[in-house]
């Protein structure tokens, strides 16, 4: 939500969308079922540029351009009533939030005031009486004809009959409305912004940025008087909404998700990627995962190596062992790659052996990526049956072979894995400082009970 647009409402609610912006922020970033949904998929589906932008800045996923509304084909003729020396008519449809600009609106045509415009207002809302006597406070009340709420088709006769489709709104995905002005051929002129600001380009109207209040009244007139004075662009737009209807219709819609479904259907991964992630210590064994992998052999199996250190000696292990061109070395990453590679990744081997609770392995399991751990530390009870194995601590040789039956039976039955994977939501759930919180909460009370009753 743009805040520079909420001048006029009151504090509360200034507070309220400026909390959900924060709070928006955040849960884009750190909301494990967000980034479970969003890493785990095959294929993104965006209904606004912004959640384009926050796919591609947060998890550096490219996703597809898909807005959530669609609209029916009609090449009805649309009614033109305007004419060099006739009003240009507008028509703007909303209920009167403040989302939808209303006041911009009027002040808009403040400033056309000069020209034969009329601007045809449908909806209701609290908020009426203010926006008459601004209208009529700006001395365009009489270029203003405020229809109320109507019936739906008393609404597209309005829109079949004007010139000009007025939309001012801030903040929605796609908006029907605009969908419905495009299906009854009328060009369009609104904020390049939301799920609407891709669907408007230049062949069927024109689009203003998002600035300042003051501002945008100043571009919006521009771009309309622009269009007062040059008529004959409006049946060229009209007629330019033909294609986009069809651009925008149900069943392109249905055809381009339904043929998106089937490439993910029968597309084969043709590697198995496993993940080792740490510093190069002793004690984190990257020279037993590197032989463990080498004692799983397949030309299909790709070792992901994240972390610091000095790689060499373990490069010279990996080609002695016969794997080096299967190692992918990543070396030391941000954080945002890091998770963009857990999210490409099969399943995530932790083969340290003195750890507290493994942060990294709790990110793996909120990430949806299956766990092979030794049973031992803070990972051998944050790692469950239904989400990884784990193998007992021994002796390195045996270890080794232990950790290798478990990539091989992963390898053959990915149907497992994928169950693992699934179970990854509910455990993250269970391992959430929210419940944790609740459970220190109820221990905490439970103790503060008992010493009462003493």
């Amino acid at each position: 939500m743009p805040l520079s647009y909420l001048n006029n409402i009151p504090l509360k609610k200034k507070v309220f969308f400026f909390v959900k912006n924060v709070i928006n922020k955040i849960q884009y970033k750190y909301q494990p079922n967000v980034r479970y949904a969003i890493n785990r998929a095959d294929v993104l589906l965006a209904s606004t540029p912004e959640e384009q932008r926050v796919f591609k800045n947060i998890y550096h996923r490219e996703s597809y351009f898909v807005n959530d509304t669609g609209c029916d084909v009609s090449n009805s003729p649309h009614n033109w009533l305007t004419k060099e020396n006739k009003s240009l008519n507008m028509v703007w449809v909303a209920k009167f939030d403040f989302r939808k600009q209303l006041e911009l609106a009027i002040r808009i045509i403040g400033e056309l005031k000069d020209l034969n415009v009329v601007l045809n207002i449908v909806g209701g809302g609290a908020n009426e009486q203010y926006y008459k006597k601004l209208a009529n406070e700006l001395q365009v009340y009489n270029k203003c004809i405020f229809h109320g709420v109507i019936p739906h088709d008393e609404v597209m006769k309005i829109m079949q009959e004007s010139d000009l489709f007025l939309f001012t709104s801030i903040k929605e995905d796609s908006s029907t409305v605009i969908l419905e002005a495009i299906g009854s051929k009328l060009p369009i002129v609104c904020f390049d912004t939301c799920g609407f600001g891709p669907i408007v380009d230049d062949s069927i109207g024109r689009k203003v940025k998002i600035a300042t209040p003051a501002q945008s009244i100043k571009d919006f007139a521009k771009v309309i008087r622009d269009i007062y004075n040059k008529r004959d662009l409006l049946p060229k737009m009209s007629e330019n909404c033909l294609a986009k209807q069809k651009e925008l219709s149900w069943q392109f819609k249905a055809e381009f998700v339904t043929n998106l479904y089937n490439q993910i259907l029968y597309q084969e991964k043709h590697t198995f990627d496993i993940l080792w992630i740490d510093e190069n210590e002793l004690t984190n064994q990257l020279t037993l995962t590197i032989k463990a992998v080498a004692t799983a052999f397949h030309p299909d199996i790709r070792l992901h190596i994240v972390g610091s250190g000095d790689m060499e000696a373990y490069l010279k292990e990996a080609e002695k062992q016969g794997i080096a061109d299967l190692c992918v070395i990543h070396g030391s990453v941000s954080h945002d790659e890091v998770l963009r590679i857990m999210g490409s990744a099969d399943m995530f081997l932790f083969t340290s052996v003195a750890e507290g609770t493994p942060h990294v392995v709790l990110e793996a399991i909120s990430m949806g990526l299956p766990v092979v751990c030794f049973d031992t530390c803070g990972q051998g009870d944050s790692v469950t049956d239904d989400i990884g194995m784990k193998i007992p601590l021994s002796h390195p040789e045996q270890s080794v072979k232990d950790f290798a039956e478990r990539i091989e039976y992963l390898y053959k039955h990915r149907e497992v894995l994928t169950a693992m994977s699934e179970n990854c939501k509910r455990r993250a759930e269970e391992l959430s400082w929210e419940r944790k919180a609740k459970e220190m909460v109820r221990i905490y009370n439970n103790v503060k009970n008992e010493k009462c009753a003493r």
